[in-house]
């Protein structure tokens, strides 16, 4: 009896210490967790089994882009899996006008398969876009999506860069609806306004891409993820914006422009074939000083050419000149403007080809020669100060 009592207190004892061995691994070391939902995805998928470790937490703060596992705030009795986007001081945007301060001792999370969209700070949605941002969502087949954006629905400030802006509108409507509706990839990179990103995906190509990267931020983290294979498409709806309100302004941005995307040209950390056809855009725009200076040369020193040049050169020219008139006609509104406006502002877009031209060559003169890193700051805030 006495041995039996025995063996049967060694047993319970043995079964003590490994039930503390466990609670000790599983509190303070790590433990097996198997996740549920689609919240994660791409990340981590329903029914995946993943080992969470509670070292780093004891040796190091919580940082943003971790992936942690959590009590939810609605229910406590349930874990919650989701990665850190927002650190204590952090502003987060809650929805289009609202902003919340993440408070001391918390942060913010997020789940992979959220979407967020980036806008410029005076960017207004129209219903169409929010139509076209849900269905972009819904249909979940990309992970990257870009829409239109214009630049005279509301009040005008500067006519000039607006009507320029028109060429804008047409080019966009040309070769990035082109690339993402037909090849679904940044062929051409994009722009960093009306972007629609799912949470796991910009988290894995990153806005944090050094000095080079910094310039034309969102040029660079195109071709980021045109590097890892992410899938692009066009948002069909527009948002409108409001162009530069000075011709300082103007050409400072087109100047950055022209910077930013040359050092993403230039960067060894993103391969040629990804970056090909943005590089021939690029130094199309770079020999811009050199085409121009074609119109006076060719009245001083006239080359002979052969009809097939001469055609080329026109129907190139026609082509510009049909895309302002395409940015006006899909900016302004007929209704708004009436037929005489709506006339006026096409001829006014038009008038406008000069002196786009010599801003174009400016910013580009001034590009090449000019500090690549420096990052100007458009002002488009129209709103008098307040002070409090």
């Amino acid at each position: 009896m006495r041995q039996i009592i025995k063996r049967a207190a060694g047993v319970v004892g043995y079964a003590i210490q490994c039930g503390c061995i466990a609670y000790c691994t599983f509190e303070y070391i790590g433990d097996f967790v198997v996740c549920t939902g689609p919240s994660m995805e791409p990340t981590i998928f329903t029914n995946n089994i993943i080992f969470t470790e509670h070292l780093t937490p004891r040796f190091r703060k919580i940082e943003r882009g971790d992936i942690i596992i959590a009590k939810c705030p609605a229910n406590p009795k349930q874990y919650i899996c989701k990665r850190v986007v927002g650190l204590p001081g952090d502003q987060m945007k809650i929805d289009i006008t609202d902003t919340e301060i993440v408070p001391r001792g918390h942060v913010w999370l997020e789940a992979d398969s959220d979407w967020i969209v980036h806008l410029d700070e005076e960017t207004l949605l129209t219903e169409n876009s929010v139509r076209g941002v849900l269905n972009f969502v819904l249909d979940g087949k990309h992970q990257f999506g870009q829409g239109l954006i214009t630049y005279a629905n509301e009040d005008v400030v500067n006519w000039v860069t607006t009507l320029a802006d028109s060429f804008r509108v047409a080019d966009d409507m040309g070769k990035l609806r082109l690339q993402f509706s037909m090849f679904h990839k940044p062929l051409f990179s994009w722009k960093g306004s009306f972007v629609v990103t799912q949470t796991g995906a910009e988290k894995a190509v990153s806005f944090d891409n050094g000095l080079d990267g910094s310039v034309a931020e969102d040029c660079y983290f195109a071709m980021r993820a045109y590097q890892h294979g992410y899938s692009f498409n066009f948002v069909e709806g527009e948002m409108w914006e409001k162009s530069p309100f000075s011709l300082w302004d103007f050409v400072q941005q087109r100047k950055r422009w022209l910077q930013g995307i040359l050092l993403v040209v230039h960067s060894k950390s993103i391969p040629l074939r990804n970056k090909i056809l943005l590089a021939i855009s690029c130094y199309s725009w770079v020999t811009l000083p050199l085409s121009t200076s074609n119109v006076i040369l060719a009245g001083l020193c006239p080359i002979p050419c052969p009809a097939v040049i001469d055609f080329i050169c026109a129907f190139i020219g026609a082509v510009n000149i049909y895309m302002y008139i395409f940015g006006v006609v899909k900016s302004f509104s007929l209704y708004r403007f009436g037929m005489l406006r709506f006339a006026l502002c096409i001829c006014g877009a038009l008038s406008t080809i000069p002196f786009n031209i010599i801003i174009e060559n400016v910013a580009v003169i001034w590009g090449l020669f000019g500090k690549k890193h420096k990052f100007y700051v458009v002002n488009k805030n129209i709103r008098p100060a307040v002070t409090v």
